[in-house]
């Protein structure tokens, strides 16, 4: 991170010495939520949530260049333990986190770009489930995050392109490893650091007319560990390990009148899989279709997902095929400000879901106050995914003023 901080002061340098008429804008938001845990849960009235952001986003633009910064200082004594389900709280300096989002040089040259530096980018048709969006990892302690795009962390990459009318191809080499974020703590053993054991993507994307295609491809490290218990002669401890991992994967967005239908999937030879004693090796296919609809003020999308893990998982605290499916309707009343929104994932093996609901109100375009429940429901016969966290049923009150 260091040698990336390294080169980008010096490209800021270089294109500020090269171009004085260059355009720099800066923009921000300040954003605090709190929630709090339904009267049936567990132990009602505990804060599950209690985050304050403050985000700033430097851009600086030259005739051919760009270079952006942009971070986050957090405050957050909120601390999850999925491993028993609990809660914790700590209101000392480990509450407070620096975060860089992105931090990057871009130089474009036409028909080609490259990009250095930490930065974003999202893969994939789908908010809700993951197929082919790997490439970043992401925060997993964001419980109350409904969009997968809100978790996500950045990489430091090289990323080179190349584009013309139609087609876009990009390449990322990513020298240095960044973990997802975990709310359980071990002893996690990262890929070793050298220069013959980085990351590897690319992207091809085509935009016609009467829809849009993208191939992707991906070889590198799981952002998550591999997880099992090791006995240290006294006590079991919590390890993992990050496994090499392979994936080829295509998505599709084709426009059928007011209504958008978009298809994903994503192959994984040989894929890790931890049932916390051992790891073990499978094919893994996984699917999303789904579709976006805009009518007036109202907007209705869904999306269903399918995972397929090929092969003998009887060890594995999963079935073979594991699918679900999700549902958001948005209703924007533009007279008053006001934003009503409905969202729900249902897991079609357990029955088991999560249901959301919330208004948002801009009282300015500065300004947005926001109340959102969350419900998670456990499943017929067992509690499931969702259903193991019932007792973080909250609701949330939030404000972001942005400028």
């Amino acid at each position: 991170m260091r040698k990336f901080k390294i080169i980008i002061e010096i490209c800021f340098l270089a294109i500020c010495a090269s171009n004085l008429s260059a355009e720099i804008n800066f923009s921000g938001s300040v954003q605090t939520e709190a929630a709090m845990t339904l009267w049936w849960t567990k132990e009602p009235g505990k804060f599950v949530v209690a985050e304050t952001d403050v985000n700033g986003k430097l851009k600086y633009y030259g005739d051919k260049t760009a270079l952006v910064v942009d971070g986050m200082v957090s405050y957050n004594p909120v601390k999850y333990n999925f491993i028993d389900y609990s809660v914790g709280y700590d209101f000392g300096s480990n509450a407070f986190k620096l975060k860089l989002n992105e931090a990057y040089f871009d130089y474009n040259g036409g028909f080609w770009s490259f990009r250095i530096g930490r930065q974003l980018a999202t893969w994939g048709a789908g908010d809700k489930f993951v197929a082919v969006n790997i490439l970043c990892p992401v925060d997993e302690t964001m419980l109350a995050s409904q969009k997968v795009s809100e978790k996500m962390i950045g990489i430091d990459a090289v990323k080179l392109s190349f584009n013309n009318d139609v087609l876009l191809f990009d390449f990322y080499w990513i020298p240095f490893f960044t973990p997802s974020v975990l709310p359980v703590d071990g002893k996690f053993i990262r890929p070793e650091l050298s220069l013959w054991n980085g990351e590897a993507a690319a992207r091809l994307s085509a935009y016609l007319g009467f829809a849009d295609f993208s191939l992707y491809g991906f070889y590198g490290f799981e952002d998550s560990p591999s997880l099992k218990y090791d006995f240290n002669g006294t006590s079991f401890e919590l390890r993992g390990e990050y496994e090499r991992v392979t994936m080829i994967g295509f998505d599709s967005s084709v426009p059928i009148g007011e209504m958008t239908v978009r298809f994903e999937a994503a192959f994984y030879p040989e894929r890790s899989f931890s049932n916390m004693i051992s790891i073990e090796k499978h094919n893994n296919l996984i699917g999303i279709i789904g579709f976006d609809w805009m009518k007036g003020d109202f907007t209705l999308s869904g999306q269903y997902f399918a995972d397929y893990v090929f092969g003998d998982v009887e060890k594995l605290e999963r079935k073979n095929f594991d699918h679900k499916a999700s549902l958001m309707l948005k209703y924007s009343i533009t007279d008053i400000n006001l934003d009503l929104s409905l969202n729900g994932i249902i897991n079609l093996n357990d029955l088991d879901s999560v249901i959301a609901a919330g208004a948002e109100y801009s009282i300015t375009d500065e300004l947005k106050l926001s109340l959102e429940g969350f419900f998670l429901i456990p499943g017929t016969e067992r509690e499931g995914e969702y259903g193991k966290l019932k007792d973080f049923s909250c609701f949330k009150l939030g404000a972001k003023y942005s400028f």
